[in-house]
């Protein structure tokens, strides 16, 4: 111990202790403190491995009262107290064992700084700041990668009861490193609160990678319970999981305001969990970002209202990238109502959302609501989807358009006299996915028109368009390249020497503009 005692002047002695495991059991006190005019000294605790502070103990002179294994600095009088740092592995908090920072005078009390990989606060295990005092009380800043408190009252708790105002309640990742889970369950707290009319703290977790709150009476709360504003209180996170009863909660329990409850996590499920900011003094507004929120077995979203005049706080739900699911018939419920004054506001923006009634058909429908003392003060609720994708579609017509009303008369088709016919490995490719391939092949099948009319068999066309014929025709006495080609009655192609004048038909010679089929 070191101290300074009463009406003395000057500062007591830090404390440093440099160990590779430090136990602790019933009645062992770790403790600085002053009741004259000076500072408490600091403590600084290294343990490489372990610190165990286990035991129901005795000697409290930091003013909190009860019997506790305590690593404490207190303040008495108008010193002011000293600072708990923690470095370990792990550090265990069990059976009534304490770290206790606070103050009973003008001067602020002291910070408690905690750096460990595991955090573990078991049967009434506490940490904690206060004031009983005009003094302000210390803040907690916890560092770990995993929490995990268990039982009834065993927790984190940065107090006040009088008129100085409570400290800040921060956890965060361990050296930044990213990763973090807190665990808690069986009625355990985390707890930033006044019940005076001084401002309770503010309580920030920042958890990368989850939140999860189990059982009756397990809280992460900032609540008033004077005439004190309540403190805000905020959660980061991949999964926040709230169940078995438990509860997130920001609260006014007189007439003092609530504050702000914000939580901004990848997922939320909640499981018959709440999270309420229900007010008597007014405030209490939530805000909730998130891809997926889910609400199963009787959970609760609230800002109620039972104050005279003071109405419902707001709620609002932004998912936009994402969905608000509710479990059909299990009586879930997003509510803003006031039982004396006006509703307050719904805002849920999201991609869409299953489950809800604004108007319940059964008792057991889940519902979204904003009620005021009576109709004429109800609150509003509103709900945004993205646009309606159906916008700027044409709406096609039910009846098929007769095809042959758009065919132009003149004109006729036959499939044997024009078509388009793929060859070996030429033309298109069997399929999208094949390589085109080299060595096209072209192949017209169309019949021309003939010249002069039908030819006979084994006829065709001179250069003076005489009929010549072809068994009979002299065959040139030396190569000549050909200058072009007709089709004879087979329909064959045949060179010729030279070129004709073609004189083509007018369609208007045949029926329906269609043009004579050659070769029938």
């Amino acid at each position: 111990m070191s101290g300074v005692s009463g009406g003395a002047k000057g500062d007591s002695g830090a404390i440093d202790l440099q160990t590779r495991s430090l136990f602790l059991t019933a009645g062992g006190v770790v403790q600085t403190q002053t009741l004259g005019e000076g500072k408490a000294g600091d403590i600084r605790v290294n343990a490489t491995d372990t610190i165990n502070l286990s035991g129901n103990g005795s000697g409290l002179r930091s003013g909190s009262g009860g019997e506790n294994t305590q690593l404490s600095t207190a303040s008495g009088n108008i010193g002011q107290g000293g600072n708990i740092s923690v470095t370990t592995n792990r550090l265990l908090l069990n059976d009534k064992a304490v770290l206790d920072a606070q103050t009973r005078t003008n001067s602020a009390g002291g910070n408690i700084t905690i750096n460990a990989n595991t955090l573990s606060a078991v049967n009434y295990g506490q940490i904690l700041t206060s004031t009983s005092g005009s003094g302000q009380a210390g803040d907690i800043n916890i560092n770990a990668k995993e929490i995990q408190l268990y039982d009834s009252n065993s927790g984190l708790f940065a107090r006040t009861s009088s008129t100085g105002n409570a400290g800040k309640l921060s956890i965060q990742p361990l050296s930044n490193e990213g990763t973090l889970k807190v665990n808690f369950t069986g009625g355990a707290q985390i707890s930033a609160s006044t019940s005076s009319i001084a401002k309770g703290g503010s309580l920030i977790i920042k958890a990368p990678e989850s939140i999860s709150i189990t059982g009756n009476g397990s809280i992460i709360s900032a609540e008033t319970t004077g005439q004190g504003t309540g403190g805000d209180l905020t959660l980061e996170t991949g999964k926040l999981t709230v169940q078995d009863g438990a509860q997130v909660t920001v609260s006014s329990k007189n007439s003092g305001r609530a504050g702000s409850l914000n939580v901004d996590a990848d997922y939320i499920y909640l499981d018959n969990g709440k999270i309420t900011a229900d007010t008597l003094g007014g405030g209490g507004n939530i805000l909730l970002k998130t891809s997926l929120l889910q609400m199963h077995n009787g959970s609760q979203i609230s800002t109620n209202a039972s104050g005279k005049d003071i109405p419902g706080g707001n709620i609002t739900i932004d998912a936009k990238n994402g969905l608000l699911v509710a479990f059909p018939l299990e009586s879930n419920r997003i509510s803003a109502d006031s039982t004396k004054f006006l509703g307050g506001n719904i805002k849920i923006n999201a991609l869409d959302i299953f489950g809800f009634q604004l108007q319940a058909q059964r008792p057991d429908d889940n519902t979204i609501t904003a009620t005021g003392a009576n109709d004429q003060l109800r609150g509003t609720v509103q709900i945004n989807k993205p646009e309606d994708t159906s916008r700027g579609v044409v709406k096609l017509p039910q009846n098929v358009v007769d095809a042959t009303s758009l065919l132009n008369q003149n004109f006729c088709a036959r499939a044997y006299e024009s078509s388009f016919i793929i060859t070996g490995r030429g033309g298109i490719a069997p399929s999208p996915f094949d390589v085109l391939a080299g060595e096209t092949t072209w192949e017209d099948w169309r019949l021309s028109p003939s010249v002069g009319g039908e030819r006979g068999e084994g006829e065709r066309l001179s250069q003076g368009n005489e009929k010549i014929n072809s068994t009979t025709a002299k065959v040139p006495s030396e190569i000549v390249e050909a200058q072009g080609w007709v089709i004879n009655n087979k329909g064959q192609v045949e060179l010729i020497v030279s070129t004709q004048n073609v004189t083509p038909h007018s369609l208007k010679n045949h029926p329906n503009g269609c043009l004579p089929t050659f070769g029938n």
